[in-house]
């Protein structure tokens, strides 16, 4: 690790923290000293991830979300000299620059220089919201991630449906199905994980009602993807800006691109937080290549997969079904090849079937 110095005002350590360059490689650190005692120090790691780290024997932590992201070791300095530290990792996003800032300017306001264990509980909290905020905007962000591959690759492998597939996406907005197909429903649910384990936001995602046009629903799937973000320099991969223009090139006329693109926007349901594809499609938030590690079909009509449903709380008289939400794991293979069905090449051939003989 190399050492620099760095002022102590909040605007100063703004401007500091943006100056810095991710380290050529794991092992390595460029560090900016927030304060002059070297108890608190920045570096971004090869993603261009901030890190701060907290100097001295490890902190306690007293809130599970700030302990998961707090890692102790003996770091080296590029003295060669030892530098116990605790690192806390901030999510990969620009607006952190600041975050960062504001960290450690609460860190040094409660006097970390003269009492570390003091200072960072009384910091925590501010932590705590911090990485609870990029929890969800970044839950968000895969969501977003996933659902733009769903339909960039459907209206891709059946042109002759863009335009209802597209129309039957209805992202954030208020609607009981992600993506309504006539009288097929599907629920996208993506997961950064290598499996499929999804949160389930009410009993109504996994039970066949009645479609966003009062139809009773004949088929329920859960289409499972599991993403992976890839280093900003990888020279594949998929990225949101390039799956959303995939989807606006094939829409016919300019009422549905501007229809879709403010769905986009609105996803995660603060369009002030969502992504503008005008203003934000070189922004490295979104520009971040992904692959997908699997892309499977879940048929919810199949006995073998086991879900709570309305009818296991009905006794349950006071309380709400809508409420409840729970989180699923759900096997690679359920019933053979055909459970789920797996590869948006199969799993398009299969709606366009079921579409077809409606």
């Amino acid at each position: 690790m190399n050492d620099t110095r760095a002022p102590l005002t909040y605007e100063a350590l703004r401007d500091e923290i943006a100056a810095l360059v991710p380290a050529n490689s794991s092992d390595s650190r460029t560090l900016l000293w927030a304060e002059s005692s070297h108890a608190v120090a920045l570096a971004r790691d090869p993603r261009g991830r901030l890190e701060v780290f907290v100097v001295g024997e490890p902190v306690d932590a007293t809130d599970r979300l700030v302990r998961e992201n707090l890692e102790h070791q003996v770091w080296t300095t590029a003295s060669g000299n030892p530098l116990p530290a605790s690192r806390l990792v901030l999510p990969e996003a620009e607006h952190f620059d600041g975050v960062a800032a504001f960290i450690c300017t609460e860190l040094i306001q409660n006097g970390i220089s003269a009492d570390r264990e003091v200072a960072f509980r009384d910091s925590e909290p501010v932590i705590a919201l911090a990485l609870r905020r990029a929890a969800l905007s970044n839950q968000a962000l895969v969501g977003l991630a996933g659902e733009m591959f769903v339909l960039a690759r459907l209206v891709e492998l059946l042109p002759h449906r863009a335009t209802s597939i597209v129309d039957g996406w209805y992202g954030s907005g208020p609607s009981s199905r992600d993506l309504q197909l006539g009288a097929i429903g599907v629920e996208i649910k993506t997961t950064a994980s290598s499996e499929s384990v999804h949160h389930i936001q009410g009993l109504h995602q996994v039970e066949k009602g009645l479609s966003v046009d009062g139809v009773p629903e004949t088929h329920l799937f859960l289409l499972s993807i599991g993403v992976e973000w890839l280093p900003s320099a990888a020279q594949s991969g998929w990225t949101i800006p390039h799956l959303v223009e995939a989807v606006v090139s094939v829409l016919p006329d300019s009422d549905r691109r501007d229809a879709f693109l403010d769905r986009v926007k609105q996803y995660g349901g603060d369009s002030a937080l969502g992504y503008d594809h005008e203003l934000n499609r070189g922004a490295q938030r979104y520009v971040t290549p992904f692959q997908t590690r699997f892309e499977r079909l879940y048929d919810l009509s199949d006995e073998r997969i086991k879900l709570l449903l309305a009818s296991d709380v009905r006794h349950a008289s006071n309380v709400e079904p809508d409420s409840i939400s729970y989180r699923v794991r759900l096997q690679p293979k359920v019933t053979g090849d055909v459970n789920p069905v797996a590869g948006m090449r199969k799993i398009s051939r299969k709606l366009n079937s079921l579409l077809s003989t409606a």
